[in-house]
């Protein structure tokens, strides 16, 4: 028994290590950017730091101080309603296996795998990323952000000059 407890938990973990949230995308991702004046934009995020290059829905390019936004918010990155349900036989196997592991024969071997495979049940239900986020951006937010856009690196202006010919734009739609 104590063999096959073990095994069924091993599997159990290993089938946790999937994640509810896609790779990062190579290209920036798509968010959504509500100005202090009221303004929704959204698009596809380029690069942050002291301001934001971004790249609209409609492919004008803007650039907009952080001062002017009032929040950031990260597109496809959160558990839906349909992942939550895939969810739920995983961890029922799980409380079955802690059961087991609690009115086992050997107690402190049993207890140690009913503890286990308790603790990751949580990690199921609060697994989502920071994806709102609302200035001042502290530095630990910025590094957060650079996560997301298509250049966490910055770009030279040389690099800006480019995109702004690629897109057949003069300059940057400011939005200070």
């Amino acid at each position: 028994m104590g063999k096959y407890l073990f095994i069924l938990l091993c599997l159990v973990y290993i089938s946790s290590c999937t994640s509810s949230v896609d790779m990062l995308k190579p290209q920036g991702e798509n968010v959504s950017i509500q100005l202090t004046d009221g303004q929704n934009l959204k698009g596809e995020l380029l690069m942050i730091d002291k301001e934001i290059i971004f790249n609209g829905s409609d492919g004008t390019l803007y650039k907009i101080k952080n001062e002017k936004i009032r929040t950031i918010h990260i597109s496809d990155y959160s558990l839906q309603k349909e992942k939550i349900i895939t969810l739920i036989p995983l961890v029922l196997v799980n409380g079955i296996i802690a059961i087991a592991g609690f009115k086992g024969d050997d107690p402190e071997h049993n207890f140690v795998i009913g503890v286990l495979t308790i603790l990751p049940i949580p990690t199921f239900f609060f697994g989502d990323p920071k994806v709102d986020f609302r200035p001042p951006f502290k530095e630990k937010d910025l590094e957060k952000l650079k996560l997301y856009s298509r250049y966490p690196q910055g770009l030279t202006i040389e690099q800006q000059e480019e995109i702004l010919r690629y897109q057949n734009q003069d300059t940057f739609l400011l939005l200070l």
